[in-house]
């Protein structure tokens, strides 16, 4: 994210206007069951433990909660690590699916998102996801001002 921030920052600062991007960066560890993750003004992901079925942000520490990319040049962006079990998910999305309005101006929010999740971790991961997107247009409609984006990984045994 550091080199790609440097890089962007260049690019974007010659249009003279204020454009950035957000993104999210995740490598997992599969033998030592770890997975790492870094954020460029990313909502922070949520880890749905496979034991307990209860849905947490992963809070990422301060340095690797960094700002979008082409923002600030020179920012260094760190990895905040979590360890992953058998049975866990993670869910990575963009603030669309959050921010996702409805016609009274409330949010779909973080709370529905994490409520959406523990309701359905008996369903297959691609159930969730596709019942997700059904949740989030009945809440708010399918003319969004911004992008609905999501990434599901579910860690299994081989």
């Amino acid at each position: 994210l550091t080199r790609l921030n440097r890089d962007l920052t260049g690019i974007l600062r010659q249009t003279g206007s204020l454009i950035f991007v957000t993104a999210a960066y995740v490598a997992i560890d599969v033998p030592l069951r770890q997975l790492r993750y870094a954020q460029a003004g990313h909502p922070s992901p949520l880890l749905t433990n496979g034991a307990l079925g209860a849905t947490r942000p992963m809070m990422c520490s301060e340095e690797a909660a960094g700002p979008a990319l082409g923002l600030m040049e020179d920012f260094e962006y760190i990895a905040t690590e979590t360890a992953i079990n058998p049975g866990d998910r993670v869910l990575i999305y963009t603030d669309g699916v959050t921010e996702a309005p409805a016609r009274n101006g409330e949010e779909f929010g973080v709370e529905r998102l994490t409520s959406h999740l523990d309701q359905n971790k008996f369903q297959t991961l691609k159930t969730v996801l596709d019942t997700l997107v059904k949740e989030i247009t009945s809440f708010a409609g399918t003319i969004l001002p911004d992008d609905l984006c999501q990434v599901g990984i579910e860690f299994t045994l081989s």
